[in-house]
């Protein structure tokens, strides 16, 4: 949501500006959608006069960590906000943007009876979130490798923080479990991948810093995004699972 993302940069400029003049403690609170809004992972406003839609005749993937099938949703609890809830349904649109598709998904609050959407794409073994958000760009951002145990990767990211100007960021994400079982909600689930973000910024006098943040996120292949937890420093924040699901 456009309000979650403006919340962010306003709290990662005061986090510069602390880091700049007192010390390394201060911390960064980013919520689930926000983070996901920078890392991927998930709901970030998408416009449809950025690129053109077309349908999607898709038939699903069962080895997919995200299966894209026309009509198929996804029920998330918020376990930490009761009016966090959220619903996310496969819309059978597709946007190409650099050579890689993306699935159209509508995200659905339950809080509220407005929809926006989600840009979740598939290359290969690779899958990316794309947000045409100003502040973060048309930045594809690869939140999941489909590969070997203990795989990292790092992508960097440039923000435009209002009132103050550039920021860098740095992802670093590690595939930390590969074909787990792993439980969400008394359901339990096998092939499921673990990954881990670490979340660091770039501060004018110091360098790239922690900022604090912690993401785990667990993907189940035919499924999709089970559970995703952050946390700043050590303290939960947010924690989001998937409370049901139908693939279509």
């Amino acid at each position: 949501m456009l309000h979650l993302i403006q919340y962010l940069c306003q709290r990662l400029k005061n986090y510069v500006l602390y880091l700049s003049y007192f010390s390394l403690s201060k911390f960064v609170f980013m919520s689930f959608k926000s983070l996901l809004a920078v890392t991927c992972m998930s709901l970030i406003l998408f416009s449809c006069s950025k690129d053109k839609s077309v349908e999607k005749n898709d038939q699903g993937n069962s080895t997919s960590f995200q299966p894209t099938t026309t009509g198929s949703t996804w029920n998330y609890q918020d376990n930490i906000n009761a009016n966090g809830n959220f619903t996310l349904t496969a819309t059978g649109q597709d946007s190409t943007v650099n050579g890689i598709t993306y699935a159209v998904f509508a995200d659905k609050p339950d809080s509220t009876s407005q929809v926006y959407a989600t840009l979740l794409g598939q290359s290969q073994h690779d899958y990316y979130a794309l947000g045409f958000v100003t502040t973060f760009g048309n930045t594809a951002l690869l939140y999941l490798k489909d590969t070997t145990k203990n795989a990292t990767w790092t992508q960097d990211i440039s923000m435009n923080i209002p009132n103050y100007g550039q920021i860098n960021a740095e992802l670093d994400f590690t595939l930390a479990q590969t074909e787990i079982s792993y439980t969400v909600n008394g359901k339990t689930y096998p092939n499921v991948a673990h990954v881990s973000l670490l979340v660091k910024v770039e501060v004018p006098g110091i360098g790239l810093t922690p900022a604090g943040v912690t993401g785990d996120i667990y993907f189940a292949r035919g499924v999709g995004i089970l559970s995703a937890v952050v946390q700043n420093n050590g303290s939960k924040v947010e924690d989001v699972s998937l409370l049901s699901y139908s693939i279509k």
